[in-house]
């Protein structure tokens, strides 16, 4: 993340049609922890859909269909002691491997290597524990699909 520069970003939102539980990465940030969905930079030339199936190829090692943007989100936060300023496409994405839903944990490795691990979660629930899930908007957008 580079301060003083807007970012454009594809999140690949996976909805598990069972439950309407969404996967996302647990992170920490000084002390907080909070989930994002995966996802990441949005290369020049290519389309949000295209770097959200991308993004979902490189850090799940899954193949994904894109179905619909559920919207376009403008994100300021602090993360690591910077200012970040995103620009995020939230894609809703469908695993081509459908047992990937059944799965309750999926391992993500990120373009610099780290390995984190997303799970399925619900808003409600992660709020009740006092853990957001990021980007806040996103709620709202899941809430039009029902």
């Amino acid at each position: 993340m580079t301060e003083g520069r807007i970012r454009a970003v594809a999140l690949a939102i996976f909805v598990r049609p069972r439950d309407g539980a969404v996967l996302a990465v647990r992170l920490h940030d000084n002390g907080r922890t909070f989930y994002r969905p995966p996802g990441g930079g949005i290369e020049f030339g290519e389309h949000s859909s295209e770097a959200a199936c991308r993004e979902a190829w490189e850090e799940l090692n899954q193949r994904v269909i894109a179905d619909r943007l559920l919207g376009v989100v403008e994100n300021r936060f602090v993360h690591g002691g910077m200012w970040g300023h995103e620009i995020m496409f939230n894609w809703l994405l469908r695993f081509e491997d459908e047992s990937q839903y059944e799965r309750a944990e999926i391992p993500v490795i990120e373009g610099n290597g780290e390995a984190y691990t997303a799970y399925w979660v619900h808003d409600a629930d992660l709020l009740e524990q006092g853990t957001p899930l990021y980007p806040r908007d996103l709620a709202k957008q899941l809430g039009a699909l029902t």
